[in-house]
């Protein structure tokens, strides 16, 4: 029974209460026990596969769906049929299966075990749960001991611990500060006066800024600040269907007592977030367990989430290779059972053979007997050895140092069945914030009063002054002094303020600030200033809280939603304005001016908050008087400049040129501006107005006839936004802003991103990163990571090319983006033609005489250029709107006949993606002139048109492919503005394109459906701990540590574990091809050739252990050479390098010469009548079949050594072991008669005589001298790029150059350079005939001038204008249909 538990609630009539939205669950909570329902979801998470009553039938299950199980299932019960057998009737293949099934048994069960005990662990938490009635009785209930410091803790009163999976929807619960949340609840009340909390969602998305949930004001102010009134709560929790969008949610609360609360995305505690800086919370249960929006947003297979099991690129390849070698046993079976019937048809006559039967019975029989004996064509002993030799590789690679980090631990191996794959990787697929980033912004500079302080120097611009001080390539730097170097750097960097501020320029601004100076102009500046750190400190919604050091000092620590706002917050700490103290609406502000410190407050009056389309926000305070106003504001430089009074233009260009060029640099700018002094009468004029807003409801807005819910959800949500919108930017330019300065803040890259970006492109690995940012961030980021380079943006100059009127000058400007090589899917112009902003800036782009007017062949050339979906109807469009018929469009004619062109979002990528691709084949040569793309996500967007469209149509489908097309062309891809789904979307579309391996890695909840989609998951700890980093099948500290996992431990894991498979196959195609070359001299019987017991343990022993050294220790280079040569890398992922279907088919040819030379010499060479032992006795054939199967074992072992990159004391050992045991193996299955009798003592009597010796000798060197002639000439003449490096580490003094060195680089080389010179004779041809494209060119260069400084810098306008659409008049729309149906 549950203490609050709940029942769908009907009406007297027996339907459901239809007071709320069909689809909604209605839910009763109260203080006494209910009798709970049968569709209750339990809040425990089954991430587990097994239970200990099915474990047995579903292990064996997905054993047997391993083909090489059910073959050898298949082949025991073959060898029990008494007229096929060659075992007499035993089924000895059972015995080396069964030991591989109990092996794999234990191993699933013990994975299986530890997600039973990390499900036990987290459903066993305790909760403390509201029930006075349980509280009162149980006492022992109410106790519960700390995991970190063992002593009792007590519940508060009425409250008593729960199992949290035992929850269930409609109970109470308390959480307390530090705690984890079970469950998706409603937050009912907090410790805080105004009924909010912070959560700490990096669980969810790695971020560990706190975001800011509130309690409905009604409930909140019901309940107070504790648990005193819950009992006074009873009534119905209406709820929308559980979905998987985090930040959404609805439903209401109706209390018995009449109270009514609507409920929000605000008022909704995700399960898995943390609570902190408040004391504790109160929370109704909403969602429980697999319903919840997290568990929602995970991959599932069922109702419960079961991890989806990866297979390995070389599994994948090795499983269908079974079946071609199934398909040769098969036929060796067909060639066996044919010479079988014709041996027996000529000798039918001969009645001492005692042949009964026909030909074809004869052949049947012979086929399954041929099929029994050729068992050993698929080696049993390759799963098992695959995965001990795996698990042996998880303990190395867990117990590298390099791969350790200081604070978050060493690296963690969650799925070690995929550890090859580290070495084939050719896409990289990265979240950005907190992988790439440390999500940490610093502090860089200030642009106040016109004045400068601070660096603008950052990564971008760092590596933008290499590229033009470098007259070559830059020499590269050994990764071991990088990894030093950077570990100094996290050293000196360990600060607790994000500002990165010379002390001279700190000294010179405090000077400025508190400057004596009496005269009226540096007074002005001084307050200027003061201003300007006083909204640093203040303009901002961050919450300073006070902790205790280990040391017993009280600091005080900020705790904020935004990064961003924290550094600016810390700036104002770092120059004596430290925001001290938020009580409910009051702020205190601490100045320092020297040892001096005075205190100001503030009241809060209003935040007109951030969002996607304002980007900016705006806090009115009053002074506690209430007797003035002072408005501070702070955005984007788009958004904000429309609002202030632009008193002097030219400071305005250049406030302009500098953000231009902190853009430039990858600096993230935000303008200041402010009125203050403003009269309290002027906030009390907008003071209901905006209460008004600030309350409006769904209801407020009409519902149009035949509108569904959603849909009219959706819009209703839409209207009281840009309602809201409206109103706050009324409030905005009443008040009459004035600039202040600018700030320049950086978003940090982890250590040595860039560094392994590089490494990672230089090694044939594409690089995508895909982030939920905005487009201009995403693009500093990539650039600041070596995704971008610097010449693939021409830089601004720092005037407006907007501004200039000499065509000339725009010209030379804008032509230096005729080599831009950054190419970018957005829909642009579905965007401009619903934006009138962006249609009066083209229309003045185009308008270069400044006359006020375009002409019609203008007009068509940027129709051409820029791919305009209606180029076709421009002259349609001009007689329609040329009213005049002067062949000319005013301004408003030219945004009435643009507007008419309804371009829908698909039509405008569309024309992206074909502009992108023409773009890559002008270029050419990509591997000299990269290009890169960069893709909107979000919902709409030109990602979502791509990926989540239809997949019938057609149109949609030649989409999908030409952009996977084009981003296969690039080196680099970003995608911003990305959801979770997307993100995952993108990776299975990857996968199933181009059948690459490709790896996901991030740092957050929101990536772990990448991570899971990916062929390989890596998952970054996060500061608290990370979901993604427990769904990865890799867990590191750092992005860094991605460089060694890939180039050191992945190169030698696929070399590994190519050289086990491909030895394995080999060794076993050997004993079994011998046995057919056998039957040439048996009639083609079947007759078995080797002794039973020999025969069976081949592969599971004596020849197991020296590929298992090998597929653990061997290292085919050191690992310094392997992370200074990304060509190295590059070398394996090259198709068929290591692993492919020729070089599988070349060992198993190998085999097949080495066992007829091997047969064939030896069979011959002992013939009867020329061996005799010293007895007189002539040998037999259990003498001659040891004799080959001891060769056989000695080639088999010997042939591994040819293999070896390595040799150390270990694999010297083992290989001595591994023969020497054989041979004793040998000599003890002989001393056995009734065990054994075939080979009683003759492996005793076969060593007495010096022609076996000899044959010995003879047929196991004529082998291995094969293969050491042809590995010699190979190497000579067509050297592995991986040889060539083994020799410069042998001799450091050769003077070689490996990417030069083989004959398939070269002639690479070669074809690249005889490419080239025949693009260049096209282009010359071509220049010659057409005089057109180039004006063509210079007009699309103006055009791209245009689009560049509008995507890098912001325009002039507002963005709230900028997220409206144009309305149509009926004329345009009466003309659309006209002209465009």
């Amino acid at each position: 029974e549950s203490p609050a538990g709940f029942q769908r609630l009907q009406s007297e009539e027996g339907k459901e209460d239809s007071s709320e939205p069909r689809n909604w669950k209605t839910i009763a909570f109260a203080t006494p026990n209910l009798r709970i329902g049968e569709d209750e979801v339990s809040n425990a998470v089954v991430t587990s596969k097994y239970t200990i009553w099915n474990f047995l039938f579903l292990n064996l299950w997905d054993q047997f769906q391993e083909v090489s199980n059910l073959y050898f299932l298949f082949i025991g019960v073959l060898q029990t049929l008494p007229e096929i057998t060659t075992t007499s009737g035993i089924p000895d293949s059972y015995i080396p299966l069964s030991f591989i099934l109990f092996v794999s048994g234990v191993r699933a069960a013990v994975d299986d075990y530890a997600r039973h005990k990390e499900d036990n662990k987290v459903a066993s938490k305790l909760v403390e749960t509201y029930d006075p009635g349980q509280a009162e009785s149980n006492e022992n209930k109410r106790q519960r001991r700390s995991s970190v410091t063992s002593e009792l803790i007590t519940a508060a009163n009425s409250f008593y611990y729960k199992r949290s999976g035992d929850l269930r929807v409609g109970d109470i619960v308390r959480i307390n500060v530090g705690e984890t949340i079970p469950a998706d609840l409603v937050l009912l009340n907090t410790s805080n006066k105004a009924g909010h909390c912070f959560v700490e969602t990096a669980s969810l998305d790695g971020e560990t800024n706190l975001k800011i949930k509130e309690a409905p004001h009604k409930l909140s102010n019901l309940l107070g600040t504790d648990a005193s009134r819950l009992s006074e709560i009873e009534g119905k929790l209406s709820l929308e269907p559980p979905h998987k969008q985090l930040e959404e949610f609805e439903g209401s609360i109706k209390l018995n007592s009449g109270l009514n609360v609507k409920l929000e995305g605000s008022n909704l505690l995700l399960r898995g977030t943390k609570i902190k800086n408040t004391k504790f919370v109160h929370g109704l249960v909403a969602y429980c367990g697999k319903q919840a929006k997290i568990r929602l947003n995970a991959q599932k297979v069922g109702d419960d989430e079961v991890p989806r099991e990866k297979r390995s690129q070389i599994m994948q390849k090795t499983t269908k290779l079974l079946w071609g070698m199934m398909a040769l046993q098969t036929v060796l079976c067909l060639l066996g059972a044919i010479f079988s019937a014709v041996w027996f048809h000529g000798r039918k006559n001969s009645w001492y053979l005692n042949l009964r039967g026909s030909p074809f019975r004869e052949a049947v029989l012979r086929f399954f007997s041929w099929f029994i004996i050729l068992a050993q064509f698929v080696p049993i002993s390759y799963i098992v050895s695959s995965e001990v030799v795996k698990r042996l590789q998880q303990f190395l690679l867990e117990s590298d140092d390099a791969l350790d980090d200081p604070v978050k631990g060493p690296i963690k191996v969650n799925n070690s069945m995929i550890n090859e794959d580290l070495g084939q990787v050719e896409y990289i697929l990265s979240d950005k914030t907190g992988t790439l980033t440390q999500n940490k912004m610093s502090f860089r500079c200030a642009l106040i009063a016109g004045e400068k302080y601070g660096s603008q120097e950052t990564e971008i611009s760092r590596r933008v002054a290499e590229k033009k001080s470098q007259s070559g390539p830059k020499e590269r730097e050994p990764w071991a002094e990088s990894v030093a170097k950077a570990l100094k750097k996290e050293q000196d960097m360990k600060s607790g303020l994000s500002v990165h501020f010379e002390e001279s320029e700190k000294e010179r601004l405090l000077a400025s600030v508190w400057t004596s100076a009496k005269d009226s102009k540096s007074a002005e500046r001084s307050s200027y200033l003061r201003d300007f750190l006083m909204n640093m400190a203040l303009s901002n919604t961050v919450n300073p809280v006070e902790e205790k050091t280990p040391t017993g000092q009280i600091v005080t620590k900020y705790q904020s939603s935004s990064p961003d706002e924290l550094a600016l917050c810390q700036f104002a700490e770092f120059m004596g304005f430290k925001f001290s103290k938020r009580e409910r609406a009051t702020v205190i502000v601490e100045v320092s001016r020297g040892l001096a410190k005075t205190t100001e407050s503030y009241i809060v009056q209003a935040v007109l908050p951030f969002d996607s389309v304002r980007k900016r926000v705006t806090i009115i305070y009053s002074d506690e008087d209430r007797k003035s106003i002072w408005v501070m504001c702070k955005g984007a430089d788009s958004c904000v400049l429309p609002l202030v009074d632009t008193g002097d233009h030219i400071k305005i260009r250049e406030l302009e040129a500098d953000l231009i060029k902190m853009g430039n640099n990858g600096l993230r700018t935000l303008l200041v501006a402010q009125a203050k002094g403003l009269p309290f009468e002027w906030w009390e004029k907008h003071r209901d107005e905006f209460l008004e807003m600030k309350a409006l409801t769904l209801s407020k807005v009409a519902r149009k006839e035949g509108e569904g819910d959603l849909e009219y959800r959706n819009r209703a949500k839409k209207e009281i936004k840009a309602m809201r919108r409206k109103t706050w930017k009324a409030i905005e330019l009443d008040a009459k802003l004035k600039i202040l300065g600018a700030t320049a803040i950086e978003d940090q890259l982890q250590n040595l991103v860039p560094e392994c970006i590089r490494d990672f492109l230089a090694a044939g690995i594409k690089v995508w990163m895909l982030t939920g940012d905005k487009r201009e961030t995403a693009k500093n980021i990539g650039m600041a990571c070596n995704l971008i380079e610097p010449d693939m943006i021409a830089q601004l100059e720092k005037k407006d090319p907007r501004r200039v009127s000499n065509r000339s000058r725009v010209l030379m400007t804008a032509g230096k983006f005729n080599e831009d090589r950054l190419i970018e899917i957005t829909g642009r112009w579905h965007n401009i033609t619903q934006n009138e902003g962006q249609l009066k800036r083209l229309f003045n782009a185009m308008d270069f005489d400044g006359s006020g007017y375009i002409e019609q062949n203008e007009m068509k050339k940027m129709a051409s250029v820029l791919r305009f979906p209606g180029q076709a109807k421009v002259d349609l469009l001009f007689e329609h709107y040329d009213t005049k018929k002067t062949g000319k469009l005013s301004q408003s004619d030219f945004l009435k006949a643009m507007r008419s062109v309804q371009v829908s979002l698909a039509k405008a990528v569309a024309e992206d993606i074909r502009a992108g691709l023409h773009r890559a084949s002008e270029i050419g040569d990509l591997e000299q002139a990269p290009i890169s793309l960069v893709v909107e996500g979000g919902f709409p967007s030109a990602l979502s048109i791509i990926l989540e469209s239809g997949d019938e149509e057609e149109a949609f489908i030649k989409l999908r492919e030409d952009f996977f097309k084009l981003a296969s062309l690039c080196k680099s891809v970003i995608a911003c503005r990305c959801t979770p789904r997307q993100k995952a979307m993108m990776i299975r579309e990857l996968k199933e394109r181009k059948g690459s391996c490709v790896l996901a890695i991030g740092d957050g909840g929101n990536d772990e459906p990448m991570i899971k989609e990916a062929d390989v998951g890596i998952g970054i700890f996060g500061e608290e701990g990370s979901a993604a980093a427990q769904a990865a099948d890799f867990a590191i500290g750092q992005f860094r540590f991605l460089h060694p996992l890939l180039f050191k431990h992945g190169v030698w894991l696929y070399d590994r574990i190519s050289i086990m498979t491909l030895y394995i196959f080999y060794k076993a195609a050997m004993v079994a091809l011998a046995m057919f070359y056998f039957g040439v001299f048996s009639g083609f019987s079947a007759h078995q050739l080797f002794n039973l017991w020999a025969y069976t343990m081949y592969n599971v022993f004596f020849t197991a252990v020296p590929i298992l050294v090998v597929a653990v220790l061997d290292q085919t280079l050191t690992a310094e050479t392997l992370q200074d040569q990304p060509l190295a890398y590059k070398a394996c992922i090259t198709r068929g390098q290591l692993f492919s279907k020729r070089i599988f088919f070349l060992w198993l040819q190998q085999a097949m010469v080495h066992v007829a030379l091997i047969f064939f010499v030896a069979f011959w060479a002992l013939e009867s009548e020329g061996i005799a032992f010293p007895n007189g006795k002539l040998h037999g054939l259990w003498t001659t079949s040891t004799v080959i199967y001891c060769v056989i074992v000695n080639v088999a072992t010997f042939r591994l050594l040819l293999e070896m990159r390595s040799f150390t004391w270990c694999h010297t050992f083992w290989v001595l072991f591994s023969i020497v045991g054989f041979y004793i193996m040998m000599a003890l299955l002989c001393l056995f008669p009734g065990f054994n009798p075939d080979l009683y003592f003759i492996f005793f009597e076969m060593l007495q005589a010096p022609q076996v010796w000899l044959v010995l000798i003879l047929c196991t060197s004529l082998p291995i001298i094969l293969d050491t002639m042809i590995y010699g000439v190979k190497s000579a003449m067509f050297p592995h790029f991986h040889q060539i490096l083994r020799e410069r580490e042998d001799n450091p003094n050769l003077s070689i150059k490996p990417e030069v060195e083989t004959f398939r680089f070269r002639m690479r080389k070669l074809r690249r350079i005889e490419r080239r010179r025949k693009r260049e004779e096209k282009e010359q041809m071509l220049d010659g005939k057409d005089v057109q494209k180039n004006d063509e060119r210079s007009n699309e260069a103006v055009i791209l001038a245009w689009l560049r400084f509008q995507n890098m810098s912001g325009a002039n306008f507002d963005g709230t204008n900028d997220a409206e659409h144009i309305d149509v008049d009926e004329k345009s729309r009466s003309i659309d249909q006209k002209v465009f149906s």
